[in-house]
C-alpha cells in the first residue's frame, strides 16, 4: 500500500521587503517550507542558498548538522525533505508539506515553482508516496503582521487567508491551529472553493475515523438503515472549534444533519426536520391520514407540560438531569407549536413540537460552548 502525502505549493509573487539585502548579498527569492517544522530558505539570483532559517524548534531538529549555504535550491529542498522523512515528520499517514515562494520576478517565481514541484514529486515517487499538489500565485501584501499575530509562517497565513475568503464562516485565528494537512482536507469540501489554486491528487484522512465510520455513527444515532437513506453527502468541515465530518441525508419524512468529530467520533451537532418535499406512498398516506384523524381530532392543544415531557422522553433524560429548561408556546401560520430548550451533559437541546398532536417537528442538539 502506498504512503500518502499532501504537498501544498503556494507561490506568492510579492516584494521581498526586509530580506532584500542580507549582509553584502541580495536575496532574490524566499522559499518557506511548512509541515510542523517551518523552514525558510533565502535564495540569490543564481538560485543558490544564502541562508537557511529555522522558524521553530522542530525546524532546528530538521536542519541540525546540515550545510545548505551555496547549494542550489533544488538540492537543498531534496536534503530537507529527506531529513523530514528520516525523522518521521512525513510518514504513511496523512501529512502535508506547504511550500511558499516569494519573488518580485513573476517569471522567475513561476520557474522556481515548477522546479520545486518536480523535485518533490521525484523524491516522493522514489519512496512510493502519493502526492497531492496545491499550486497558487497571489499577492502576500498585508499578511506579515497577521502571520506574526498568529505565530505561523507567512506561507501558512497565505493559505489560510485564501480559505477564509472562500468561506466566511471560518476564522483565521481558529484555522491557524490546524495542520497543513487539515487545511488541505478542508479544501476538498466543495463549498471551500479557493480561487486561483490548482490541485492534483487527493488529500488523505488516514489519521481520522473515516467517512464510512462517520456515516455509521450518524445512521445509528438517527435509527435508520443506509438502504433507506436518500441524498447522502459526507464532507470534511470545521465547526464548533473542531474538524468534523458533516453527514447530511434524508430518510423517510425527515432531513438529517450531523457533525461528527473526525478523531473521537463524538457527535458535536445534530439536526432533524421534516422534509417538505417528501411524498409518502399512497397506501401509507391513507393509513397515516386515518390514524391522524382518529388520534388528533379531539386534541386542540397538548399544553406545555406534555410538550416538555415529549422532548425529555425523546432525549432520554429526566427533568432532574437537565438545566436551563424553557418551554414557550407560539402560533405559526395558525398552528400551535412549542419550543422546548434545555442543556444536559454538555449539550444544548432545542425542540419544536406540534401543539396539536405532539409530533416532534424539529430537533437541534449542539455541544455546549465547544469553541470556548
Amino acid at each position: 500500500m502506498k504512503k500518502n502525502l499532501i504537498i501544498a505549493l503556494a507561490v506568492v509573487l510579492a516584494g521581498v521587503g526586509a530580506y532584500n539585502i542580507l549582509g553584502d548579498e541580495k536575496v532574490a527569492s524566499i522559499v518557506q517550507l511548512d509541515i510542523n517544522p517551518s523552514i525558510e530558505l533565502r535564495v540569490d539570483d543564481d538560485g543558490e542558498i544564502i541562508q537557511a532559517v529555522a522558524l521553530n524548534q522542530d525546524a532546528e531538529n530538521v536542519l541540525k548538522g546540515m550545510k545548505l549555504r551555496d547549494l542550489d535550491v533544488d538540492t537543498a529542498v531534496n536534503a530537507i525533505v529527506g531529513s523530514l522523512l528520516k525523522q518521521g515528520y512525513v510518514d504513511e499517514m496523512a501529512n502535508s508539506i506547504l511550500i511558499t515562494v516569494e519573488d518580485n520576478d513573476t517569471v522567475r517565481g513561476e520557474k522556481l515553482k515548477e522546479e520545486l514541484t518536480e523535485e518533490i514529486n521525484t523524491i516522493l515517487s522514489a519512496t512510493s508516496i502519493n502526492a497531492s499538489i496545491l499550486s497558487q500565485q497571489m499577492d502576500n501584501t498585508g499578511l506579515v503582521e497577521q502571520a506574526a499575530d498568529l505565530e505561523i509562517s507567512k506561507g501558512k497565513a497565505t493559505l489560510i487567508q485564501s480559505i477564509v475568503e472562500a468561506n466566511e464562516t471560518y476564522k483565521a485565528e481558529e484555522l491557524a491551529d490546524l495542520s497543513v494537512n487539515d487545511l488541505n482536507l478542508l479544501l476538498s469540501n466543495p463549498k471551500n472553493e479557493v480561487k486561483d489554486v490548482a490541485a492534483t491528487g487527493n488529500a488523505n484522512d488516514g489519521e481520522y475515523i473515516g467517512k464510512e465510520k462517520a456515516k455509521a455513527i450518524a445512521f445509528e444515532h438517527a435509527g435508520v438503515k443506509e438502504s433507506d437513506v436518500r441524498e447522502l453527502e459526507v464532507e470534511i468541515d470545521f465547526e464548533y472549534g473542531a474538524m468534523v465530518y458533516e453527514v447530511d441525508f434524508e430518510s423517510g419524512e425527515f432531513e438529517y444533519n450531523y457533525s461528527v468529530d473526525v478523531k473521537s467520533g463524538e457527535i458535536v451537532h445534530t439536526h432533524r426536520e421534516y422534509d417538505d418535499d417528501y411524498a409518502k406512498p399512497n397506501v401509507e398516506q391513507s393509513v397515516e391520514n386515518k390514524t391522524s384523524d382518529s388520534n388528533t381530532s379531539s386534541i386542540e392543544d397538548i399544553g406545555k407540560e406534555k410538550a416538555k415531557s415529549l422532548a425529555l422522553k425523546h432525549a432520554k433524560l429526566s427533568e432532574s438531569k437537565v438545566s436551563r429548561l424553557r418551554v414557550e408556546r407560539d402560533i405559526d401560520d395558525g398552528r400551535i407549536e412549542y419550543s422546548v430548550e434545555f442543556t444536559a451533559n454538555g449539550k444544548e437541546y432545542d425542540y419544536e413540537i406540534s401543539g396539536k398532536d405532539g409530533k416532534i417537528l424539529d430537533v437541534d442538539v449542539d455541544v455546549e460552548d465547544r469553541a470556548n
